[in-house]
């Protein structure tokens, strides 16, 4: 291993160790790649198994003359927040370590601005409930979690978003979030009309884990430190799938796990998005730092009926300083040329991922989606980028400050895997028997376990999957 290789891995190790440590006793659980991922963020706080006080909300048959206990419970959240019960209210009846449950039925919209707890305030689904509620906002507060909740509304021509979180611990999970059910009938200028935006939190310790999002024009954007985006679902969305950026005079951005996630099924609106898998961005001359995109299967069409099939870029980070984000075991396969692209990075792995182009002309030419490391839109080089044990059709790397070797370069991948149809838009990307991936990576660096939660061991086989 060369000298600046061991540097890498050093930072690698050391940015593991601090997404992992404290995580089992968090509440850790193992997720779907065999790692164990909390419930949150390395370090941020979690909720207590067992509420202090537990209340019940019914929009059917409660009334705010109730007492809110399981036999007569309150009406709707939306009722209960507009009658005091929830800080920031004075003399709020319900608490930190407090929880509430909602029973089938309108929720109407919740809206919380300076509601800071000293711990978790929960709202969730009664079990066997199916609670919705048209949007939760939340302009300022702490220690908020939301699960088991379906989120729904239509644009009214505006900007709407099925979730806006705009606080720090603060956790939703679990949950639907959607503009409606069915959209088979809507044409490009109803997506532009009337589909909301899934999720957009900012801010410290913000977990988002568990979620289905569909039917939405982007699903998820993220700012801020000490983030985790696990295990979600993004499927039929028109813009982008998950965004890690900074606005405008925000903070820095940082500390983030995008992880088993599944974002497939993108489509073109018609407005003149470049539509992302999954993207970065930093302004105002700060850099991002200590970023990991681990296991996402990002796959830009697997419907072979869908409309205005997207022309989706992969996993990228275009614009700003970043320094130490680690791609690994993430499929893509994408209808862009960016399959994965980093622009000036420093410090940073892409090891062990799948990446390919699905697109295919009327001539039969199939676009070329590239693994590519570039100089900064400012003209710095990249720093101490290592590409290694990948699988891709081309690989556009910059002339200096990056090192890469067993990577599998392959314009074919029919004779790869179990199974590449371009034309059902059909992959299962594991090796077929006899595949060239097998063996062909190296140990060093490689992660621990593959996308799947496979272990990995020598041989090392080049790819997302061993």
């Amino acid at each position: 291993m060369s000298g600046h290789d061991r540097a890498v891995a050093m930072r690698f190790a050391v940015a593991m160790a601090v997404l992992v440590a404290g995580c089992g006793s968090g509440g850790g659980v193992t997720g779907p790649k065999g790692t164990t991922t909390g419930p949150v963020y390395a370090g941020c706080a979690t909720p207590a198994a067992t509420p202090k006080h537990l209340y019940y909300s019914d929009p059917v048959n409660g009334s705010m003359s109730n007492d809110g206990s399981q036999a007569h419970p309150w009406g709707s959240l939306e009722a209960i927040a507009s009658a005091g019960k929830l800080p920031p209210s004075a003399g709020a009846t319900v608490g930190p370590g407090d929880a509430v449950y909602l029973l089938t039925g309108d929720h109407g919209a919740l809206r919380l601005d300076n509601a800071f707890n000293g711990d978790f305030i929960s709202i969730a689904s009664a079990p066997g409930a199916s609670p919705v509620l048209t949007g939760i906002t939340i302009y300022g507060g702490s220690h908020w979690a939301f699960s088991g909740l379906t989120i729904q509304n239509l644009n009214d021509g505006g900007y709407v978003e099925g979730a806006t979180l705009d606080a720090d611990d603060v956790i939703l999970s679990g949950s639907t979030i959607l503009s409606q059910p069915d959209v088979s009938a809507w044409t490009q200028a109803d997506w532009q009309q009337s589909a909301i935006s899934g999720v957009n939190a900012s801010g410290t310790c913000v977990a988002l884990t568990g979620n289905s999002i569909r039917n939405v024009g982007s699903a998820i954007g993220i700012s801020g430190q000490s983030i985790l985006v696990h295990g979600n679902s993004i499927d039929y969305f028109g813009d982008d799938g998950i965004d890690f950026g900074q606005g405008t005079g925000a903070g820095t951005i940082g500390n983030i796990e995008i992880s088993g996630n599944t974002i497939t099924n993108n489509l073109d609106i018609g407005d003149g998005n470049h539509n992302d898998g999954i993207q970065g961005w930093v302004l105002n001359g700060t850099t991002g730092t200590n970023v990991l995109i681990d296991g996402n299967y990002v796959v830009s069409k697997t419907d072979p009926a869908l409309p205005w099939f997207g022309n989706m870029q992969g996993i990228s980070e275009f614009d700003g300083d970043w320094d130490g984000i680690q791609i690994l075991n993430n499929v893509v396969v994408a209808g862009a040329y960016h399959g994965i692209a980093l622009y000036g990075a420093h410090d940073s792995l892409i090891v062990n991922n799948t990446v390919f182009g699905n697109w295919v002309a009327s001539n039969g030419d199939v676009n070329e989606t590239w693994i590519g490391v570039f100089d900064n839109k400012d003209g710095t080089p990249p720093v101490d980028v290592v590409v290694r044990n990948n699988i891709a059709s081309v690989y556009s790397l910059a002339d200096s400050g990056v090192t890469a070797d067993h990577n599998l370069t392959a314009t074919d991948p029919t004779s790869l895997f179990v199974k590449f149809d371009r034309t059902n838009f059909q992959y299962d990307l594991h090796p077929a028997q006899g595949s060239a991936a097998l063996g062909f990576g190296t140990t060093d660096l490689a992660p621990a376990v593959d996308i799947s939660g496979a272990a990995r061991k020598a041989p090392i086989t080049a790819g997302a999957y061993q």
